[in-house]
């Protein structure tokens, strides 16, 4: 299911980067501007970004790694590159507003039922993911140790 999860999760991203007036997540618009910057592929690039961030995850919270994660870290970056030459050869030239806004709602549709689908099982999440929880366990744990400190200190 996750695997399924993650090819419509990708068809999604796809017909949302299709657009110059639509707009992505923001971790693979960020892929997306770095690649290009680099001028590397956002399959290439978005791998090598999760796989920084998988380091850190590994290290500090094991339990949100998985086969989902590895599957969603290698798999989403070059899918939305399949989908989107997918997309310009169906649509070769400038697309109308109406295939827009089909763009717009499949797009939004795909990708959160994509998400939904991939997470459900619980098989991990994307590095990218991880992160937001990551951050508030830190922070919890932080406001604990400090309001421990406190008690020593007063």
């Amino acid at each position: 299911m996750a695997f399924i999860g993650i090819a419509i999760l990708s068809m999604g991203a796809a017909l949302l980067k299709a657009s110059p007036i639509l707009g992505l997540d923001p971790f693979t618009a960020l892929n997306i501007g770095m690649a290009s910057k680099f001028h590397t592929t956002l399959g290439v690039y978005q791998l090598g970004a999760n796989l920084f961030i998988f380091i850190f995850i590994l290290f500090l919270d094991r339990k949100k790694i998985g086969i989902g994660t590895i599957m969603n870290m290698v798999l989403v970056g070059f899918e939305i590159q399949w989908f989107s030459s997918l997309y310009h050869v169906i649509f070769p030239g400038k697309v109308t507003v109406l295939v827009l806004i089909a763009d717009l709602i499949l797009g939004l549709l795909m990708f959160t039922a994509g998400s939904s689908l991939y997470m459900a099982p619980s098989l991990g999440v994307a590095p990218y993911d991880a992160i937001a929880p990551l951050f508030l366990l830190v922070s919890i744990l932080s406001i604990k140790l400090h309001g421990l400190a406190k008690m020593f200190v007063s």
